[in-house]
Parts: C-alpha cells; structure tokens; sequence
C-alpha cells in the first residue's frame, strides 16, 4: 500500500513539474511576439534671435594699469534644443550684421574706460573676423564697475551689460633651465629648479627680486667630481608695452654677478678653481608675454653646453602668495 502511494505522488509532483514548465515556456513565447512600443524621440525646437549683441569680457583677473582688447559682435542667431530639455541650447547658425552702431560705455569711468564709444559692426580686419568690431577697456584702478554694451536693430536697443571687478595685480614668474655638455669619458649638467617671484607693480612697472640657485653635478671617468657657488642674484623689470596684437609685457632679467668653484680629485692628483660666470651669456634676458601671461621656451646653446629654458609669466592678484 505505501508503495502505490509513494507512485501515485511521484507521478503527481511530476505532472506538477510539467506543467509549470509549459507554462512558463507559454508566458516567455507570448511575450517574445509582441512588439515594444517605439518611444519618440524629443521634438527639437528652433529659436531664431534676431540682432543679438555679443562682447567678449577678458577673463579675471582684470588688473589696474593694463588694456584689453573686447570683440563685440552682431549677429542674427539660430538655436535649437531638444522640447523637453530645459537650459542648455546649442548654437545652429550665426549670421553677422555688418553697418551697425555699437555703443559701449563704462559706468564708472574712474576705475574703467572704453574706447571707442560708438564703432561700426563690420570686419574685424586685424583679427580676421567677419561682423565683429573691437573695444580697447583700459582698467585704471581697482573697483567695481559695469562695461555696457548697446545696438539698435530693427527699431529695437538692446545689449548685454557686463560687471567686472578690476583687481590690483602682480605678476608671479617662473624660470628653470637645464643645459649639459659631454665628451669622451665625461659628462655634466648645470640645472636649476624652477625659480618663482612676484613682480609687483610699482607705477607703470613690476619689479621683483629672487636668487638664480643652480647646481651642477658631473661625472669624469675614474675622479670625484665636486661644485659650489652657482648662485646669483636676480631681478626681474615687466614693462607694458603696446604691439600690433595689442599691449603685451616686456619681462627684463637681470643676473648680478656671482661665483662658483669646481673641484676634479683623480687617483694622480687633482685640481679645479673660482670663477665668475655670467649667466646672461646663455640664458634669455628679454621676452614678451600677453598681459593674460603665458609660458615661453628658449632653446640655450653656449660653447659646449645645450639645453632649454622655461619661463611662465602668470597675472594674480596682488594678495596672492
């Protein structure tokens, strides 16, 4: 008797089994013939803007005692973004207006003027760009004010009006070099790390001071090589000065005189000596940047020795450390 039993629930569990099997198989065969709804893409929407006025606001920090060069620009404009999409836009087209008046106008001329107050859109000869025209801003102190920007297009006056804050500045230089010479059974390297100053700004100028500390280490076959000295000071003189591409700083380098003693000790003896060199022989002395800074390499070749100098002129704020 429990025998049967135990076959008649056997073979009950495994109906059981094969009916949820084909019902499982029956569910995933249905779904797999029905087609997913396509979701629509976003309609995209564009907006077109007639007579738009642009001005290129020179980026912080805008410092007391130099001048910017400020593209304005008029331009009917075609944007488009997605329908659902809040914000962002992307630019399409962009058709300048050339004979157009731009009025600009500081509202604080104590701590910026701008010049001249009312030019003609068109080409933008020295830069090359069609429908713009260009502002000179000179920032005299430091303040807030607004740079204001107008144009009547279409019976309609409209414009951006910037604020800026003209900061007093200085400038932080940076300068490493790295020159080598080499021959049979010998090879030496003359370096220094990179050396940073502000130039701070006295009058129309920067100036600045700092010590050039090099060193040099070098290997002679067979003999100890040892040297001292390599230090001299420095000074540093920025001057603006204006140029076809517009105002720039000219950055002076002066080295005062310093020593150095190098010293070959060999198994037959040794010797070695002081000298005063002049590193203005074969490094930079003279170089201009952009009042916005930038970094300047110079190639150095002197007798036997070759290598590279690096120097970066960056604008900051005169509290800055």
């Amino acid at each position: 008797m429990f025998k049967n039993n135990a076959h008649r629930t056997q073979s009950g569990t495994q109906r059981l089994r094969a009916g949820l099997i084909f019902l499982a198989l029956a569910l995933v065969l249905g779904s797999a013939g029905q087609v997913t709804p396509a979701v629509a893409a976003p309609a995209a929407i564009r907006v077109r803007m007639e007579g738009v006025l642009e001005a290129k606001i020179p980026p912080d920090p805008i410092c007391a005692g130099q001048k910017y060069d400020i593209p304005a620009r008029l331009a009917n404009n075609e944007y488009v973004r997605d329908q659902d999409t809040v914000g962002e836009v992307s630019l399409l087209t962009s058709e300048p207006i050339s004979g157009i008046n731009i009025r600009a106008w500081s509202g604080d001329e104590s701590i910026a003027s701008i010049q001249p107050p009312n030019p003609i859109a068109g080409w933008d000869v020295e830069n090359d760009l069609p429908g713009e025209t260009s502002f000179t801003m000179k920032a005299l102190k430091a303040g807030y004010t607004t740079l204001n920007f107008r144009a009547t297009y279409n019976g309609e006056t409209k414009g951006p009006t910037h604020g800026i804050t003209v900061k007093e500045c200085s400038y932080r230089v940076t300068m490493s070099y790295s020159v080598q010479q080499s021959g049979p059974g010998y090879f030496s390297i003359l370096f220094s790390d990179a050396l940073d100053v502000l130039i701070n700004r006295e009058g129309e100028i920067y100036k600045g001071t700092d010590v050039l500390d090099s060193t040099r280490i070098a290997s002679v076959a067979g003999c100890d090589f040892s040297a001292s000295g390599y230090e001299h000071p420095t000074s540093f003189t920025g001057t603006p000065v204006a140029s076809p591409h517009g105002d720039e700083i000219q950055l002076t380098i002066e080295y005062g005189p310093g020593t150095h003693t190098d010293y070959v000790s060999c198994p037959n003896g040794g010797g070695g000596g002081t000298e005063d060199p002049k590193p203005s022989d074969y490094l930079e002395t003279s170089m201009t940047f952009p009042t916005s800074g930038g970094t300047k390499s110079f190639p150095v070749n002197f007798a036997y020795w070759s290598g590279q100098m690096l120097i970066t002129l960056t604008p900051v704020e005169s509290s800055a450390q």
